[in-house]
């Protein structure tokens, strides 16, 4: 069951944040939500009128009348719905998205990498994302190839140091020769700084010593890049099948899972049939996908997180 903590607000009076009323500190306090509507995801219709018991910080007992031995505080809950905590499976905190990134990406990806992409440990415009994105609703989400900084901060999430959404992590993105971090966003950084913003995957033969060690970092997912080049155009293959083959087989002995960034049809099967697990942006242009590779996915039961606000149509809107 998903912890429940109560927000407290510190802000001063006459303050207007986007950060107002979120948690800022994780308080547990037993509760009871009465005349509550409550959509579990699964129906078509919102159950109302009903009384949800908080205790320990966990959902206890969900009923159609207020239990009459319940002794904690009761919230008023008539006209509001409760829903399970969302899910953000695609997510990067290392920038505030908008317009600006794709009008003039590289001052920002360089900023990305001087305060991101190098560090060690989560910055506090870390945890003000995390924030924003809990008070959204999200309450569980991947970080997918922002840096080693998130296994950190991972784990102080789980430690309750600090207050955030539930984190899993694939620390930085795996990428091929022609590098769609390495030698595309980060086409800029000299040979150091690539080694920080990518792992980079030249031959075959690299596969295994380079995945060991990413892996043993502490990861959570393998998040791989099999195209590069332009996203509002069909991005070159970049990772070939082999090679994917390859990661997700080290991938699986550990235990993890494998998901695909692919903005190009050719990447997008080298990312099925080698045996990837998830697939994110799914071909990035503006056409219908092909019914052999939608019958591929099926049949594969290949889980795709299609990141609509990344997509090209939103893209090409922004600008």
């Amino acid at each position: 069951m998903m912890n429940i903590v109560r927000a407290i607000t510190k802000i001063k009076p006459g303050d207007q944040h986007a950060l107002d009323g979120i948690v800022e500190n994780p308080m547990i306090e037993d509760f009871l939500l009465s005349n509550i509507g409550i959509w579990d995801a699964r129906s078509d219709f919102t159950q109302d009128g009903k009384s949800v018991v908080v205790k320990n910080g966990q959902i206890g007992t969900v009923s159609e009348t207020p239990p009459t031995d319940f002794t904690g505080r009761v919230i008023e809950g008539a006209g509001k719905t409760l829903i399970p905590g969302l899910i953000d499976a695609h997510v990067h905190m290392f920038y505030d998205s908008g317009p600006e990134f794709f009008k003039n990406p590289y001052p920002l990806l360089k900023k990305f990498y001087v305060d991101t992409k190098g560090l060690t440990e989560y910055s506090p415009q870390i945890v003000r994302r995390g924030l924003l994105k809990l008070k959204s609703g999200t309450t569980t989400m991947r970080i997918l190839g922002d840096g080693y900084y998130s296994l950190k901060y991972r784990d102080a999430l789980k430690n309750w140091d600090i207050v955030g959404p539930r984190v899993f992590t694939a620390g930085l993105h795996v990428n091929g020769p022609s590098g769609y971090i390495t030698r595309g966003f980060g086409q800029g950084f000299d040979e150091d700084q690539k080694r920080h913003v990518a792992v980079e995957l030249t031959s075959f033969k690299e596969i295994a010593p380079k995945m060991e060690r990413h892996i043993a970092t502490g990861i959570d997912v393998v998040k791989i890049a099999t195209t590069h080049g332009n996203m509002l155009v069909d991005a070159e293959p970049d990772l070939p099948e082999e090679w994917v083959r390859e990661i997700v087989k080290i991938a699986h002995q550990h235990g993890l899972k494998v998901t695909s960034h692919t903005s190009g049809e050719k990447g997008a099967w080298a990312a099925m049939r080698g045996g990837g697990d998830g697939i994110a942006q799914l071909v990035n242009v503006s056409r219908e996908l092909s019914d052999e590779m939608i019958s591929e996915i099926k049949a594969r039961g290949i889980v795709v997180c299609p990141t609509l606000s990344g997509s090209t149509y939103s893209i090409t809107n922004l600008l």
